[in-house]
């Protein structure tokens, strides 16, 4: 701590801005709320507009820090996450009712450590690869490599980057997609805008992700709400954040819809006011607040997400049960309580492999331990799918007893048509998932790979013409397909889809651990929201992200269903590799995913 800030100390030295130094902020700062970081405290609803002023009157301070400064920041961060990351999976397992030692219950445990520690390191590490960068050459790293499309769009592909990356990644890659033929990128001076910005945090992920790209890509001070939920958290993120927290540049309010709304309708004594608010929740929460709020709102809404999969030669009993296995883990991540989570299948009616594909799928989310179910409002949406598909919804039964107070299993409804439109338009949340069958022709023979290029052309038609969505997509393509005569169709069908975030043979969860690619919905298609975060590599005109990895890609397993011990190693070790990446931390990852040791 006290070399973090003598380093800003010097660092602000070496402006020549005239300012009072780091240390000497933390002297005059006026405590405000709770100041006991062992206990949790609503915080006093007339104690809310002195938060708000205290923090917005660092904005120009924070703006002025110094590159180097920042980064600095970012490792001393990293390495809180380290030393308190058992603290911080404790008091949410606490929190969801997960036991920190039962072998039952390493499902939960593996999530924990997922959506916290594991995706907070993963943001801190691409900032930092970032702000270095920037600080070394003057600019943001530049594309590895970029393509267009017939439409004239550009697909910029940014990683992987290095060796450990490309070792991690075993030929998965990550890009963005641009409007134009060319990338073209912003200056740091340009994204950083300085100013306030309120933050309204997700309950499904403790991460506070908004709040890094706010405070080290646009230069703005944080005033963070956690969603109730996750609250709790904030007693080590303090801790975690203390550099922060102690030079006033970030500050938290505790509670829930009545601090909230002090916080977002704040109107501030001589001009001190927001500048952006970050929303991750439901639509029915934007619409409540968006009437109150004075700023503008970025919004991540979520909504109901396909996953296409697409005939093709190389399809086979073995990718079958691969891919199969790779959905039951990533419709039930979380209990399904993942804004990315999966909740419609489309395939062809009279695909080869359908009822096969289907049947895999079931004995996978059978095979799925289960997760707690800790989302309000999670078991009165499931009630609902069920009352309303009454005749064709199909509880997936475990193969072993519950071991969660009030688990959830999966539910499965098939062939489901155009006229069930709730499931077509209501995000479930929860471990609901159906099938889509598509009417077509599929063939075989010499017209094998325009078959399927014509049946994901359709299938994206579908999905922008019924599907409320337009937040994630995941395309299930065989190489052959992709990379085939065709490929210019396959990238202009994959440019226009009007989601934030593709995923080409993975989960499209993924790419919120790549803080280089972006995360929000489709520009001006307001179904999962609005607004972006993320783009660390500075790009203008972003439509959207797109990961895409080999239709055999040996790094699968990482998103399986496995037993709950062999899940709980995976999440151990993949977390400790990503809060400190290196060839050691690398190996004990793939151990525990490929060797279960």
């Amino acid at each position: 701590m006290v070399r973090t800030f003598a380093v800003l100390q010097q660092s602000f030295k070496n402006t020549s801005m005239s300012m009072t130094s780091p240390l000497t902020i933390r002297r005059k700062i006026v405590p405000i709320g709770n100041t006991n970081p062992t206990i949790l405290i609503k915080t006093s609803l007339d104690d809310i507009p002195k938060i708000i002023e205290n923090v917005a009157a660092k904005q120009h301070e924070w703006k002025s820090v110094p590159v180097t400064a920042k980064i600095d920041l970012l490792k001393q961060i990293r390495q809180n996450t380290i030393n308190h990351v058992d603290e911080w999976n404790s008091i949410t397992q606490k929190d969801r009712g997960v036991h920190p030692t039962d072998p039952n219950h390493g499902n939960g445990r593996m999530e924990i450590t997922t959506v916290g520690p594991y995706l907070l390191g993963s943001i801190v590490n691409g900032l930092i690869s970032s702000l270095e960068n920037i600080h070394r050459t003057g600019h943001p790293p530049l594309p590895k490599r970029f393509r267009t499309t017939d439409e004239g769009k550009c697909i910029v592909q940014l990683s992987p980057n290095g060796l450990l990356e490309s070792l991690e990644n075993a030929g998965m890659t990550g890009h963005l997609i641009l409007k134009g033929d060319q990338p073209d990128q912003l200056s740091l001076d340009e994204v950083s805008v300085g100013g306030l910005a309120g933050i309204l945090g997700g309950g499904n992920f403790n991460s506070p992700s908004e709040l890094f790209y706010e405070l080290f890509l646009k230069s703005r001070v944080c005033v963070y709400k956690p969603n109730p939920v996750n609250q709790s958290s904030c007693l080590v993120l303090r801790k975690i954040l203390e550099p922060l927290v102690s030079a006033g540049y970030v500050d938290f309010i505790i509670g829930g819809t009545e601090e909230g709304s002090a916080m977002l309708s704040y109107e501030g004594k001589g001009g001190v006011k927001f500048d952006e608010f970050i929303l991750t929740g439901s639509q029915a929460t934007l619409d409540k607040i968006e009437p109150i709020a004075n700023a503008p709102i970025i919004a991540e809404l979520g909504g109901v997400n396909p996953w296409i999969i697409v005939p093709g030669i190389q399809w086979n009993k073995r990718s079958i049960d691969s891919y199969a296995r790779m959905l039951a883990w990533a419709k039930m991540f979380n209990n399904g309580h993942i804004c990315a989570a999966p909740q419609i299948v489309i395939l062809p009616s009279d695909w080869k492999f359908r009822q096969e594909f289907m049947s895999r799928l079931r004995y996978w989310l059978a095979e799925h331990a289960g997760s707690p179910a800790f989302y309000p409002g999670s078991s009165e949406s499931q009630s609902f799918f069920q009352d309303h598909y009454q005749n064709e919804a199909e509880l997936i039964r475990g193969k072993t007893p519950d071991v969660y107070d009030k688990q959830q299993r999966p539910m499965l409804l098939s062939n489901v048509t155009i006229d069930k439109e709730d499931i077509l338009t209501r995000e479930a949340f929860c471990p609901v998932l159906a099938e889509v069958p598509l009417d077509f022709p599929t063939r075989s023979g010499s017209d094998e790979q325009k078959n399927s290029v014509e049946f994901l052309r359709l299938a994206v038609d579908y999905t922008a013409k019924h599907i409320h969505n337009s937040l994630t997509a995941v395309l299930l393509i065989d190489d052959n397909t992709l990379k085939g005569k065709y490929a210019k169709d396959v990238d202009s069908i994959v440019a226009d889809i009007p989601v934030g975030t593709v995923g080409i043979n993975i989960p499209t969860l993924y790419a919120t651990n790549l803080p280089h690619l972006t995360w929000g919905a489709f520009p001006g298609r307001t179904q999962s929201g609005s607004g972006v975060i993320g783009n660390t590599f500075l790009y203008k005109n972003v439509e959207k992200s797109l990961v895409v990895a080999p239709f055999s890609w040996i790094a699968r397993p990482l998103f399986y269903v496995n037993s709950p011990k062999k899940t709980d190693l995976i999440g151990r070790r993949t977390t400790q590799y990503r809060l400190r990446p290196n060839f050691s931390g690398l190996l004990k990852a793939l151990s525990a995913t490929f060797l279960g040791i």
